[in-house]
């Protein structure tokens, strides 16, 4: 919905007059709630709004005071090239990640935590919280087991150690370089009331590939899983309606993002005069949807990690090691 001149004071492309009409009038003429009284529109905003989108010319000639009351409540259709050109900036990659870190926190968090994906440590981790686990139960079990666990749980994780992988399951990873691990996934136009829809992601796990590969794939084809040594991950989703122009019009637009749950509102420009644009994001914050500006997100920088992230290989030696090491600080003292 995208043309946000005053629908009545005559300055819009389709200027649409207010008929004074009688209660009787105020019915609806045609289609599912045919002699229905208006209002019953505000209780179905997905059909009234589809009466906006596909019948507006029809409003236009046959029921004006019909359309102008859609118009009050729901602002007009889109249907302006400077909407699409808006909308269409979202085709590019790198205007929806800027658009992502303008409004939202957690992908904002995301660039910062992806230095903190560390195979070694993340394998030193898992090691220790395994060997730990196994002596404290070994030492309850004292009586009731024999044999060394502790020694067969490092022999496993010694195993293990030969077959770590670093596995991304967004961008691609190769000689220590994780490509564009941070992704625009399922970018949609004109889902389900919302003019732009669109996941922004990032994964990947270390992984012990399992024993027997075939040679057509990094794992066992025939049952076998790789065993999840650490996963990282993150994921946020985008429901937006594009506005060019918000004049003082925005409870309208206010009004039919939350019928349709539309969660964010860009904005190409801002000239209302009964609010500032400031006041108009706290009102809009209030029902839970972000508004923010084109200029804004144009100036948003796109960190470096966006791009390409520098992934530590960890080798089966030093795995290996990392494995005898903690081994030996948890049996150095009271013995395996």
């Amino acid at each position: 919905m995208a043309n946000q001149d005053d629908l009545f004071s005559g300055t819009g492309p389709l200027p649409i007059v207010q008929l004074p009409v009688t209660q009787q009038e105020r019915v609806i003429p045609f289609g599912k709630y045919k002699n229905q009284p208006y209002e019953i529109l505000l209780a179905d905003a997905s059909y009234a709004l589809w009466l906006l989108s596909s019948m507006f010319a029809k409003l236009q000639e046959q029921h004006p005071s019909l359309l102008a009351f859609l118009v009050s409540r729901y602002g007009q259709p889109d249907s302006t090239p400077e909407h699409n050109r808006l909308q269409n900036r979202f085709l590019d990659t790198e205007f929806a990640l800027r658009f992502a870190l303008a409004v939202s926190q957690r992908i904002r968090h995301l660039g910062s935590g992806l230095a903190t994906f560390d195979p070694a440590a993340l394998w030193a981790y898992r090691v220790r919280d395994k060997l730990e686990r196994e002596k404290d139960r070994a030492a309850r079990m004292r009586l009731y087991e024999k044999g060394d666990s502790l020694g067969a749980l490092r022999d496993d994780l010694m195993e293990q150690a030969q077959r770590l992988a670093f596995v991304s399951h967004t961008g691609h990873y190769t000689d220590g370089i994780w490509h564009n691990a941070i992704g625009v996934t399922q970018l949609q136009f004109e889902k389900a009331g919302a003019d732009v829809s669109y996941f922004v992601e990032c994964g990947a796990t270390l992984v012990a590939k399992p024993c027997v590969q075939d040679e057509f794939s990094d794992f066992d084809s025939i049952g076998e899983q790789p065993i999840n040594i650490s996963s990282f991950g993150e994921r946020d989703g985008f429901r937006i309606e594009v506005k060019p122009i918000v004049g003082d019009d925005y409870p309208a637009i206010l009004r039919s993002m939350k019928a349709v749950n539309d969660t964010h509102l860009l904005v190409g420009e801002y000239c209302g005069a009964g609010a500032t644009w400031d006041e108009v994001v706290r009102i809009f914050a209030l029902s839970g949807i972000c508004a923010v500006r084109r200029e804004d997100v144009e100036q948003t920088p796109l960190p470096e990690s966006f791009k390409t992230v520098a992934i530590q290989a960890l080798s089966a030696e030093q795995a290996q090691d990392i494995v005898r090491a903690v081994y030996s600080e948890l049996t150095i003292q009271t013995g395996p």
